[in-house]
């Protein structure tokens, strides 16, 4: 799912997005953390360590 041509280039445009449009300390800092952990959430409710 997150392997390929494909995904690379799809993060590398997030990537790029973040960096244009976003700063560290910024308002959209916090919505980006929050973002962030609920991602981690998914990933740890769907993927659970065996």
């Amino acid at each position: 799912m997150h392997e390929g041509d494909h995904s690379r280039a799809w993060t590398g445009r997030l990537i790029a997005l973040v960096n244009e449009y976003a700063s560290v300390d910024g308002s959209e800092a916090d919505v980006f953390r929050t973002i962030v952990h609920l991602e981690r959430r998914f990933f740890e409710d769907s993927y659970p360590q065996q």
